[in-house]
This record gives C-alpha cells, sequence and structure tokens, in this order.
C-alpha cells in the first residue's frame, strides 16, 4: 500500500466523545432535500465528528434542517457539475476520514458505521453495498452494488467528472480500497419513478456538455448505458455498451448494475449468444454467487444444451436469490427441465446399438431410407428417430460438425453416418445424404421433427399405398409447437417430407432449400396426406430457438439475396427474419416486396401478408394502409377465413359496421368449408369470438339506425 500523503489540516476533539484516534467527517451536496436529509443524516450522526453540507440553491428548508444538526454549511451556485460542489466540501472538511453520501441515502445499521470504518481504515477507499429501492412500489428492490462512499481525506484524492462523478487520484495513479462488510450497508431512494424522469433529462444534458468539451471518455459511455438504458434507446445502450466492452475499463461504482443493463439490452437486441455468454462470464467472474446472472447463465446454458453447467448454474440461484425473491420458483422450475434433459442425455450415453431397423414392420418389397442433415442435436435426434425407426429400412445422417454426442447416438441406432463441413448451404449436406440413401423413397426430416404417437405407426402403409397408385411425392402437416410455452400450437402447414429417391431429384438453394427435377421443375404427382394418417411436430421455433435461428438464416438469405437470379423468391424469407428479430421496418420492406410478386405456389404462401398485417396493426394511424392490404389478401387467398376476418375487424374499427357483419359472415363460412393446402390460422375459439362480435356490431348498426 502506497504512504498516504499529509493533508496538514488541524486535528480537532471529536464532537461524538470517542477515544477513537480517527476523526470522520461526513459530506453532502444538496439542493431541496428537506424531505430526505434528516433521514441520512440521523442514520450517520452517532459515527460523526462533524457534518459539512454544501447547498447549491436550495428554495425549502434544507438549509435550516442541516444547521438543526450543527452542520457547516456552505452555500454555492449551480452550475451543472457535480465534482466542483463535492470538492469544495472536502476542502472544508477536517476528518482524517469522510463518508460523503447523497441525501436520498441512509444507512441500516447506525451503530455500526464508525466501527467498521474503523475496521477498515488500513487502506485508502471503502466501498459500499447500496440497495437500490423504489418508495413508489412498496419499498421494492430495483438493484444492489457496491459504491465508494468512504475515502481518506488526503490532497490527492478527489472527484471528477460534470456527472456521474468519481473519485480519482489526481496524480494519476490509483489508489487502494476494500469492501464493506453487512455493516455498512446503504439504502437508496433516488431511482423511485417519480424522480427518474426529472434527473434522467438533467443528467443527459449535462453529460452532453462535458462531451462536447473534452471528448467521449471510458466514464462518458458508463453515464450513457445509464442515462439510454432509462429511456428504453437499446441500440444507443448497446453501443456505448461495446465501448466499455472492448477495452480493460470497468467501472469502479456500479459494475453489477452495468452488466444487468447491457446483458437485458443484449437479450432485447437478440445479440449473438457467443456476445451474451462472453458477458456473464465477465459478470458471474466478478458477482461469482449473483443470483441473477447465474439464472440468466443457467438458462442460455440450458439452451445450449451443456446441461452439467446449466445445472449448476441454476443450483447457486437457489442457493443464494433472496427467498422473496422471483428468481426462486423460477430456478426451480429451470432445474427440473434441465434435470429431465440431463437425465435423457445420460441415457442416450449408455445406449446399446439398437434392434435392427424395420424389425416390426411387415414383409416388404419396398425400401424407405430416413435422412438427417445435423449439428448438436443429441437431444433431439433420438425422439426424432424414435418415433419411425421401426416403418424404416435405413438411417443416413449427415453431420455438418457437432462437438456433442449427435454423432454416437446416431451411431446407437445403426445410422449411416456422413461428415459434410459447415459452408452456410443446406443444399450442399442434404445432397450428400440423398446421394447415400438407397430407399425406394427418402423421408427427410429435421433432427427437431418426429411423428406423432398416434400417426407414427402409419408411416410405412402410407408410403406404400402412395407408391401403388404412382404418387411422386407427399406432403404432410407439420404442426409448430413452442416447447417453452406448454407446446403451444403456433401454426400448421404442409410440407413436402416424402418422395421418390430419384437420382435427378436433388436440393437446391443455400437456405430454404427445396427439391427440383433436373432442369429446376418441380415435383409433380404429389398428394396431401390426411392429418389423421401422419402428422409431424416442429420444435424448431420455440421461443428460446428462435431468434437465432432467424439470425443464422438472415445472413444466409442476404448473402444468396446477392447471387441469385430470381430475388423474388427469397423476399418472404427475409421478411420471416426480420420479424423473428424484431426489425419491423425490414419485415414489412420485404413481406411487401413479396407481396407485390403475386401469390406463389409455395408453403404458407400467406406469410408476408399476416407479418405486416400484424407490423400495421400496431399503429392505429395506419388503418388506411391495413385496410388496403388486407383487401389484397383477400384477392390473394379468397380461401383463407380469417382475412376476411381481419377486414371485418378493421371496418368495425372505423364503424362500418354493416360492411364488416357481411365479412365476419364470409370468414365463417370459409371456416367451415375450407379446402385448401395454404394453412389456415383460424380456429373454433376465433369462430367463437367472431360470433360474438357479429352480435355486437349488429347491436351498434341497430342503434345508428
Amino acid at each position: 500500500m502506497r504512504k498516504i500523503k499529509s493533508t496538514k489540516k488541524p486535528i480537532l476533539k471529536s464532537k461524538v466523545g470517542s477515544t477513537s484516534k480517527i476523526k470522520i467527517s461526513a459530506c453532502y451536496i444538496v439542493k431541496n432535500e428537506e424531505k430526505m436529509l434528516q433521514c441520512s443524516i440521523e442514520s450517520l450522526k452517532s459515527a460523526v465528528d462533524e457534518i459539512i453540507v454544501v447547498d447549491t440553491g436550495s428554495t425549502d428548508k434544507t438549509i435550516e434542517i442541516a444547521k438543526s444538526y450543527g452542520a457547516k454549511v456552505i452555500e454555492t451556485t449551480w452550475q451543472d457539475d457535480f465534482s466542483t460542489p463535492r470538492n469544495l466540501a472536502i476542502d472544508n472538511a477536517t476528518g482524517d476520514w469522510i463518508i460523503f453520501i447523497d441525501a436520498d441515502e441512509y444507512f441500516i445499521k447506525p451503530n455500526k458505521v464508525r466501527s467498521t470504518i474503523e475496521k477498515l481504515s488500513d487502506t485508502e477507499a471503502i466501498f459500499m453495498l447500496r440497495i437500490d429501492v423504489d418508495e413508489d412500489n412498496g419499498g421494492r428492490e430495483i438493484n444492489r452494488d457496491y459504491y465508494l462512499r468512504a475515502f481518506r481525506n488526503v490532497d490527492y484524492l478527489r472527484y471528477k467528472g460534470l456527472i456521474h462523478e468519481n473519485v480519482e487520484n489526481i496524480n494519476g495513479d490509483g489508489f487502494s480500497y476494500k469492501l464493506a462488510g453487512d455493516d455498512l450497508i446503504l439504502y437508496h431512494t433516488g431511482y423511485s419513478a417519480t424522480k427518474a424522469k426529472s434527473k434522467l433529462q438533467r443528467n443527459l444534458a449535462i453529460l452532453q456538455t462535458e462531451i462536447a468539451k473534452e471528448g467521449i471518455q471510458i466514464r462518458h459511455h458508463i453515464a450513457l448505458v445509464d442515462c439510454y438504458f432509462a429511456l428504453g434507446d437499446y441500440e444507443k445502450v448497446l453501443q456505448h455498451a461495446k465501448e466499455i466492452i472492448k477495452t480493460n475499463s470497468r467501472p469502479l461504482t456500479g459494475l453489477a448494475l452495468f452488466y444487468r443493463k447491457t446483458s437485458f439490452t443484449m437479450r432485447k437486441l437478440n445479440v449473438s449468444v457467443k456476445e451474451l455468454m462472453e458477458l456473464l462470464n465477465e459478470a458471474i467472474e466478478a458477482f461469482p454467487n449473483d443470483p441473477e446472472f447465474r439464472i440468466e447463465r443457467g438458462m442460455l446454458l440450458n439452451y445450449l444444451q451443456r446441461y452439467e453447467e446449466a445445472a449448476q448454474d441454476v443450483r447457486v440461484t437457489l442457493k443464494n436469490a433472496d427467498k422473496k425473491s422471483g428468481l426462486i420458483p423460477l430456478a426451480r422450475d429451470v432445474l427440473a427441465e434441465i434435470e429431465r434433459k440431463l437425465a435423457e442425455v445420460n441415457t442416450l450415453r449408455k445406449l446399446k446399438p439398437s434392434k435392427k431397423i424395420g424389425s416390426n414392420k411387415k414383409a416388404s418389397k419396398l425400401k424407405i431410407s430416413v435422412c438427417y442433415i445435423v449439428k448438436n442435436e443429441e437431444h433431439n435426434l433420438p425422439r426424432s428417430i424414435d418415433s419411425l425407426k421401426d416403418q424404416v429400412d435405413e438411417i443416413v445422417v449427415v453431420d455438418t460438425g457437432s462437438t456433442d454426442n449427435t454423432i454416437e447416438v446416431a451411431k446407437s441406432y445403426g445410422a449411416k453416418v456422413f461428415e459434410s463441413p459447415w459452408n452456410n448451404d443446406f443444399s450442399t449436406p442434404r445432397n450428400m445424404a440423398l446421394d447415400n440413401a438407397t430407399g425406394d423413397w427418402i423421408i427427410f426430416l429435421d433432427a427437431d421433427e418426429y411423428f406423432s404417437e398416434a400417426t407414427a405407426k402409419n408411416v410405412r402403409q402410407v408410403i406404400e399405398q402412395s407408391d401403388k397408385f404412382g404418387k411422386n411425392g407427399l406432403l404432410v402437416n407439420l404442426v409448430n409447437i413452442d416447447v417453452d410455452k406448454d407446446n403451444k400450437i403456433l401454426d400448421t402447414t404442409y410440407i413436402l417430407r416424402m418422395y421418390r429417391n430419384i437420382k435427378e431429384w436433388r436440393f437446391v438453394g443455400r437456405i430454404h432449400e427445396e427439391l427440383r427435377k433436373s432442369g429446376g421443375g418441380t415435383i409433380d404427382k404429389v398428394s396431401l396426406v390426411p392429418t389423421n394418417k401422419l402428422e409431424l411436430y416442429h420444435t424448431g421455433y420455440s421461443t428460446s430457438i428462435n431468434a437465432d435461428k432467424a439470425r443464422r438464416n438472415l445472413e444466409l438469405l442476404l448473402a444468396e439475396l446477392k447471387l441469385t437470379d430470381h430475388p423474388e423468391k427469397i423476399y418472404g424469407y427475409i421478411a420471416q427474419c426480420y420479424n423473428g428479430l424484431f426489425d419491423y421496418e425490414n419485415a414489412e420492406k420485404y413481406a411487401i416486396m413479396d407481396i407485390d410478386g403475386g401469390r406463389r405456389e409455395t408453403t404458407f404462401a400467406s406469410s408476408s401478408y399476416r407479418i405486416l398485417l400484424n407490423i400495421l396493426a400496431k399503429n392505429p394511424k395506419r388503418m388506411e394502409d391495413r385496410l388496403k392490404f388486407v383487401a389484397r389478401a383477400i384477392q390473394d387467398f379468397p380461401e383463407t377465413p380469417e382475412f376476411y376476418a381481419e377486414y371485418a375487424e378493421c371496418l368495425a374499427a372505423v364503424k362500418r359496421y354493416s360492411e364488416a357483419i357481411e365479412e365476419m359472415e364470409m370468414a365463417l363460412n370459409k371456416f367451415v368449408s375450407y379446402d385448401s393446402l395454404e394453412p389456415m390460422m383460424f380456429n373454433e375459439k376465433m369462430a367463437e369470438a367472431a360470433k360474438k362480435r357479429l352480435e355486437l356490431w349488429r347491436k351498434k348498426l341497430n342503434a345508428e339506425d
């Protein structure tokens, strides 16, 4: 520890009559703090020898309250600079140590203040735990972190910065410090909701003034993260947070809060999993027992299927979280899910090669191959294979770079496994699988797709009948479910998953690849499989997965957009990706470009209309655009009931009830007689709601008459 420079200030007799050789000064800067100052001084008055209050222009009773405690009051003019009055207070303090807190901060253990500072006085500064509470919401805790609130009264420790000022060594060196324990804890009420807005506006203006004078520095980036986070401008939060992250500088004060705001922002803006993981690793290194960081990383590790590490993080949360905290039930649920998945994986690791593929099927001359392309699918792949292994003759798996046990799992089922480096092109590994499949028919599934228990036994029968009748391909109903939301059905669509193994038929397209004949022709003689015969479930669009998948797909699509001769074929897919990333401006742009190309003969061709109408519905001022595009949707997809229902709602919103009734009745009629491959979102529940809307509109129409 460096030698402390002498302050050359007179030693005065302690006002509290302590036998301690340490004299302590309490310092404040204030303006109109009559409601808070008394509580703060009461919490430390028995521990200090003098109180210094610098007032920057109070018009209430702040000065009188300060003087009633024997404080030395110094009045100064406010100059949009917090450091100047703070340093003025220090210049007038005669103590060996200074406690500098705000008027809206107070100690919760007043009788421990002096003894704790004396115990830690062999250092130069003391960081104390401060708990921020919102008094407007029943004293709810907002945050807790360590802040420098006590330091030696030496001539080289002074505040710097117009706003978000910090104690610094003016000689350019650092200084030694310690963290106080549970006996030196502050409560802070300054972030209560009613106070936040005015403080924020003031702080941002001062910051901008200082930056204009000095140029932007790391401490400014730190302060701007706070301001823009409170404003909800997350793009700017991330911009300034990244400037901090790429340096070795970290805020000494409020570090945990910086990590919390940055991680929240990263999730909000759907940054890469890698970036978020790096931040959380750093946060946990600094705060190893923080329950919030631990549960957040645990959930991320769970998503990455690193279950052992995830379980460890969540257990730390359960151990350290406040018993009244909402983290406890969340952590219990997450841990239960992780342990279930971990048990499944551990079981798979012990698997011996399964019985012969297709051993339960009746003798058949038709050979069926199931194909997969995979990467890190040790959790999903077994469920998919188990759903049809008794119905097929061979399993072909092309792995594009797994680092988990995917390959071992595939081999445990007797699969033929091939490895292909990933080159941002889905067609290449798909075609490798086809090249190595020997079946007469191909079933090509994703690892996160599986046949329903009720229909899996029909796979071979359906293919054999289709082969007998000369069919070339089968469209199977695919049900997208969100496993993160109790298997909520997101949508359904028919998709080509079964077809003859014809050498000339190969996949084309880097992403959203399609099976084509040589020369680019589409597969003919394709029939629809009734849902009671075959149904596929797909978990790949679950909440925890969707953002990363959208980000990956968007990168590939934008690359293909520069190369393809037919960009119109991928506008709709690009719109879906931007919509999944909450970039509604670009989602709208590409959805309209797709719509302008007319109806396409692809699965879920109406997707762009659905995306666009959802975006327009968010802004009531865009009703005219909403009416225009829903009318176009009906023109392009006249069989789809929900577009009529949407049109009816728009018409009712502008009080055109007669037309609204007509359109809603059309929606109900279309629903009853629906017979199309285009997915329909309208369901029985919506139909019941539509009938109630009709009743309401008829009453309003009669009232007008």
